[in-house]
């Protein structure tokens, strides 16, 4: 008997999906279950707390754009449901973690062979920068989840040739940019993938390519129609790619992020207060690529 279970696929997924969940609540210190502490954290908390009280999405000190808004819809919705209770947000990223490790092995099977996809899922489980961040409200959690499931159905539509894949995996792309704008890298690797291994005629090949651009176009649209109301600027995601993008293109950036210390004065060293939401956004764009042209050497890292 233990044998047959020892080769019973859907038996040893469970125990990789349990084993990923109990390892998870076990790594986080429990004393976090009490509050935040902090930094994105507490941000992303404020602002799922203003939308359950106030419907707004902001931040102090009004900035109404700056964090991509998926991980404040799923922590507003868990908190419309139990209130600002931070064990069941840890609860909910453990149960979404241990969920990603079946995504994994699903995506796996279906470009490999079972016994790949559980190894897969195996070293998912157990590596420890993927549960490092699920015990931390920031977005990498539910990236990595909304990210494979993307996938999922994007293979699946090479397989079955079914437009539902198309749409959900639109759909899905477009939660996964919701929650890091990195993910519009992503989505000329899907059409191109889609173009070389699907094996029907070319204007089938077409037609799904048009559906889903049509369709990720029309789930960004009010999102993007919302920030072009405040900003008056087209703005598809959050405004803080720019600070992003500065922080690991700069003098002082060699192997790690850091913000030019001239440019950020504490205390609001994120922020540049004589310029608009997207004017910052706009600015720190520009000094990046500035030093990208003038350090090409630095930048490609040698």
């Amino acid at each position: 008997m233990s044998k047959k279970l020892l080769h019973n696929k859907y038996f040893l997924l469970l125990v990789i999906v349990l084993g990923s969940f109990c390892v998870r609540y076990a790594y986080i210190d429990k004393a976090n279950f009490a509050s935040i502490q902090g930094g994105d954290q507490a941000i992303y908390v404020q602002i799922a707390d203003k939308i359950v009280r106030d419907h707004v999405f902001s931040q102090e000190p009004g900035l109404r754009s700056f964090m991509p808004p998926m991980l404040p819809w799923i922590l507003a919705g868990l908190m419309a449901l139990f209130g600002q209770n931070m064990y069941v947000f840890y609860m909910f990223f453990f149960i979404m973690s241990a969920a990603t490790a079946v995504l994994v092995y699903d995506l796996v099977r279906r470009l490999s062979n079972n016994w790949t996809a559980l190894l897969a899922a195996v070293i998912f489980a157990v590596y420890e920068e993927f549960i490092y961040w699920t015990t931390h409200i920031y977005t990498e959690t539910p990236f990595l989840f909304l990210f494979a499931l993307t996938l999922v159905f994007a293979v699946r539509y090479v397989e079955n040739k079914k437009m539902t894949d198309v749409f959900f995996t639109a759909l899905f792309s477009v939660c996964t940019f919701y929650t890091r704008s990195t993910m519009l890298l992503i989505y000329p690797f899907i059409l191109l993938y889609w173009w070389i291994n699907n094996d029907e005629e070319w204007r089938r090949k077409l037609r799904a390519a048009l559906v889903f651009t049509g369709m990720v176009g029309i789930l960004l649209l009010p999102w993007s129609l919302r920030n072009y109301s405040i900003h008056k600027k087209l703005i598809l995601g959050s405004t803080n790619g720019g600070m992003n993008f500065l922080q690991g293109n700069n003098q002082w950036a060699y192997g790690e992020k850091t913000l030019p210390p001239q440019l950020f004065p504490e205390p609001n060293y994120w922020q540049r207060p004589e310029m608009t939401e997207a004017g910052q956004e706009e600015y720190f764009y520009g000094e990046g690529w500035k030093w990208i042209k003038s350090n090409k050497k630095g930048f490609y890292g040698s």
